[in-house]
């Protein structure tokens, strides 16, 4: 009958003790880790604005990039962009990446740099405030096969179709448009344009 007590009094513990750990108030229960997967958009635009750099913002928007659109990974990384990027973090003497390399493997090319010469086709700004950014399409001088589809924050000037620009940025995807010629494949850039404005701090 002792044993029959203390058993049901070490259960009656446990059950207690199991209750009060589950039953944490709110402020004593540990925060709920960060993913662009589960997070609420409100959630997601705020901690993907509060990320010291490009890099850290872009491990978290990454599984929402996609290719050949404009999805909230990419619309995450505009909008720290449009707060925080300088032209320091962007201008690169050499591409780190290429076309033929993005094509290859656009995951592994996310993120890396490069500077070009280009043309601007068309431009038109959406967005306000902080928010306010310049998209459009582009193409290289050099390589004028290959499409820019890009998304520039900060000043562009007197910037307008037709255009002679220099631009720099980041590769954030693979883009795909329709053109006289049939379909053409090319890439998505985040950045802004050379401009004596946009390299102040």
């Amino acid at each position: 009958m002792r044993w029959f007590f203390a058993a049901g009094g070490l259960l009656v513990a446990f059950v207690i003790v199991t209750v009060g750990a589950v039953a944490l108030r709110p402020w004593e229960r540990p925060p709920k880790p960060h993913s662009v997967l589960t997070d609420t958009p409100a959630e997601s635009a705020k901690y993907a604005l509060d990320q010291p750099t490009f890099a850290a913002a872009l491990v978290y928007a990454r599984p929402k990039v996609v290719d050949y659109e404009y999805g909230l990974g990419q619309a995450l990384l505009t909008g720290w962009a449009a707060v925080h990027l300088r032209w320091a973090d962007i201008e690169v003497g050499a591409p780190e990446t290429s076309f033929p390399l993005v094509k290859k493997d656009p995951d592994a090319e996310r993120g890396k740099r490069l500077c070009a010469d280009v043309t601007v086709l068309d431009i038109a700004a959406t967005g306000t405030g902080l928010g306010k950014r310049y998209t459009g399409l582009m193409i290289s001088r050099s390589f004028p096969t290959v499409p820019y589809a890009f998304t520039a924050v900060r000043s562009t000037g007197d910037i307008v179709e037709r255009s002679a620009a220099r631009f720099c940025g980041y590769v954030l995807a693979l883009h795909r448009y329709k053109s006289n010629d049939g379909p053409r494949e090319g890439l998505q850039v985040l950045g802004m344009f050379d401009l004596p404005e946009n390299r102040t701090p």
